[in-house]
């Protein structure tokens, strides 16, 4: 489909959409009844998805493990579904990460196939728009979604709202506009779900002349197309997170006129706001923060809470949506699973740096999903467990969640295969201790210097004097705690392998502040 039809097929969506929100009231009950019918949902998804289409991924490796529509209705009623689940991943009903994006052909015996993203999209409702994956680790993969897809996201965030007790509480996003795609979805369903957002901070330039025209166009059309359909949207402003001031402004108004106050943010954006409200000894009380996007750790965690402010931690990723989140009950890094939207198992895997993981197979279960997954790996590995309690997911009887999830391929540092965790912890824990500061001052940083890569420790100058010498050998120094990060620290140690500079920590192009990043 063309730019221009697309763009007239996505306004008319638009309209649609806005003009006919969801029942926020009745998010609980509806979510309550799906999770309740989720192991006959799942077979409706196949019989709809995958059964009728012949060159389905999915289908060629039932097909090839021998199972026809009634062996796996009868595994479900066995087995449970997680349990069916787990015997289909034993027999080869599964797709590795590489798989499911092209990068390696799927082998099962006799059978050898390559995945196009076109294979995975939800074969029922054509695109109204595309998104995209952050790019955060390598490039964006788009995929395409519907109208159908939002509004099911639209009730879970009505839902997760109650939850908080921030429904109907003025409602602001600090995420990026197009060409990043998390920002749009995110004020599309707030609004389709009753809680649009009054204000729309940008930690990237909206206007920025490197980004698509049609991209930019749609950034500013965007807010006159929901005027238009009565529920309107405000445009992306720019405010770097570096500069969080006009974000800050907007929260201790809302919560001055209204007495609380929801904010939708990056964690690295959600600390810098709670950073500079101690700076000024501004207390954040009545502010929720839903942090999406990257890895809540406690170090994060903590920085929000000592302002006063609450956080969600909301796990998602772009074929999917929202797959996680926590409630008041939930311990750091611990969110419930989002059960009525998806199943989740695991199998044993091994990270990049050679460490034993779990990886996460994921299966949506609707039918309107944005993609279709039968046991299908994300690049995330985590644990798995239990938890009830007597929030609404929990009364829902949500009671499985998910714990820890890193990427599996994102830890590779100059050549060297570092943990993920390692490096959290050293800019985010080791640096600050030792020299001050909080995490969003310090930054490992790769660049490539006359074809040799360099690893930058770059240290905010508002830390005031540091001795750089001292600053390498503690990144050395904490790298040695493992086997992993003494090899690195041996290639790193080398001269002009690690250097030290004062500057601010680099954002990402969606506008993330990582503890490690790659120019």
């Amino acid at each position: 489909m063309g730019p221009l039809r697309q763009g007239i097929r996505y306004a008319r969506g638009l309209h649609r959409f806005l003009r006919d929100p969801v029942d926020a009231a009745a998010a609980p009950t509806t979510v309550r009844d799906e999770q309740r019918r989720r192991a006959d949902r799942f077979l409706a998804s196949l019989e709809h998805l995958v059964w009728p289409i012949e060159d389905s991924p999915h289908r060629l490796l039932l097909d090839h493990a021998g199972l026809e529509r009634a062996d796996v209705a009868q595994l479900v009623v066995r087995e449970g579904l997680e349990g069916a689940l787990e015997v289909l991943r034993d027999q080869g009903v599964r797709l590795s990460h590489d798989e499911a994006r092209g990068a390696t052909p799927v082998r099962r015996g006799s059978l050898v196939f390559t995945v196009t993203p076109q294979d995975l999209v939800n074969p029922l409702h054509p695109p109204d728009l595309i998104a995209g994956t952050s790019g955060t680790t390598g490039p964006s993969t788009a995929v395409p979604m519907s109208f159908r897809s939002l509004r099911r996201m639209a009730v879970n965030l009505a839902l997760t709202d109650a939850m908080w007790g921030v429904d109907g509480a003025p409602h602001a996003l600090w995420r990026p506009g197009l060409p990043s795609s998390g920002g749009l979805i995110a004020a599309l369903a707030g609004a389709a779900g009753g809680n649009a957002p009054m204000a729309w901070f940008s930690p990237t330039d909206p206007a920025d002349p490197s980004i698509a025209r049609r991209k930019r166009l749609a950034n500013r059309m965007t807010p006159l197309l929901a005027a238009l359909s009565g529920n309107p949207l405000p445009a992306p402003l720019h405010v770097p997170t570096y500069a969080p001031d006009a974000v800050l402004a907007w929260v201790r108004d809302a919560i001055t006129q209204q007495g609380r106050a929801a904010l939708n943010a990056y964690p690295s954006s959600a600390v810098a706001l709670a950073v500079s409200a101690s700076e000024r000894s501004s207390a954040l009380h009545g502010l929720v923060i839903r942090m999406v996007g990257e890895p809540v750790t406690p170090a994060k965690l903590d920085a929000v809470r000592a302002s006063g402010a609450e956080a969600i931690d909301a796990y998602a990723f772009a074929q999917l949506g929202v797959a996680a989140t926590s409630c008041r009950e939930c311990a750091p890094e611990e969110l419930h699973l989002l059960e009525h939207e998806a199943a989740v198992i695991d199998r044993p895997g091994v990270r990049a740096d050679g460490e034993a993981v779990r990886l996460l197979l994921w299966t949506s279960l609707s039918t309107d999903a944005r993609m279709v997954l039968l046991n299908t790996e994300n690049d995330d590995h985590g644990s798995i467990g239990e938890r009830h309690c007597d929030c609404l997911l929990g009364r829902a009887g949500m009671t499985r969640t998910i714990r820890q999830v890193r990427g599996v391929s994102r830890s590779v540092a100059r050549g060297v295969t570092v943990c993920g965790d390692a490096l959290v912890r050293l800019v985010e824990q080791d640096l600050p201790s030792r020299f001050g500061g909080h995490p969003l001052q310090w930054q490992l940083v790769e660049t490539e210097r006359d074809g040799q890569a360099v690893v930058t420790v770059r240290a905010d100058p508002r830390l005031g004097e540091l001795d750089v010498d001292e600053i390498r050998q503690a990144v050395l120094d904490s790298l040695r705690q493992t086997d992993a990060g003494a090899l690195a620290a041996g290639v790193w140690s080398t001269p002009g392998g690690l250097v030290v500079q004062r500057a601010r920590p680099v954002t990402t192009a969606a506008g993330k502040t990582l503890p490690y990043h790659v120019i």
